[in-house]
């Protein structure tokens, strides 16, 4: 489902009124990504993710949320796979004016606000502004929210 994330959880929310107002968590651990899973007929909407792997010899683990998910449809009978898009996308601006704003947003599959964790600790995002010469103008820690 997932490969090659070694392990994660996918929460799913209804989308129209169930018996299940919270909806699901799939959680999947090491060997188990691809494993089946039930869950009741209906539309959801994928509304957070966590999907963590080894790669060297740290532990990665790529965290998003947002309302705006991908929908996933479970129709009785049939296999219902979740597709999760595990690109970093990156959007940067930067406004000039009475001085320089820069603003960096890091999302994950359906445009969910996304962080990335290794081995445990949020990684740091920081800027560096070069002129056309290649000599550095700025550069700081952006803060995630």
């Amino acid at each position: 489902m997932l490969a090659p994330f070694d392990q994660g959880a996918v929460l799913l929310a209804p989308v129209e009124k169930t018996d299940a107002p919270g909806g699901f968590r799939l959680v999947w651990g090491k060997g188990e990504a691809g494993a089946a899973r039930e869950v009741p007929v209906g539309r959801y909407r994928v509304r957070n993710y966590a999907i963590e792997a080894e790669h060297e010899s740290a532990t990665w683990v790529l965290s998003a949320s947002g309302k705006a998910g991908a929908d996933v449809v479970v129709e009785e009978g049939k296999e219902t796979r979740i597709e999760i898009d595990r690109r970093v996308h990156v959007k940067l601006t930067a406004v000039t004016g009475k001085g320089l704003a820069v603003n960096l947003g890091i999302f994950g599959d359906s445009h969910m606000g996304l962080s990335l964790f290794r081995d445990g600790k949020r990684v740091d995002v920081s800027y560096s502004v070069v002129d056309e010469g290649g000599n550095e103008r700025a550069n700081g820690p952006l803060a995630y929210g």
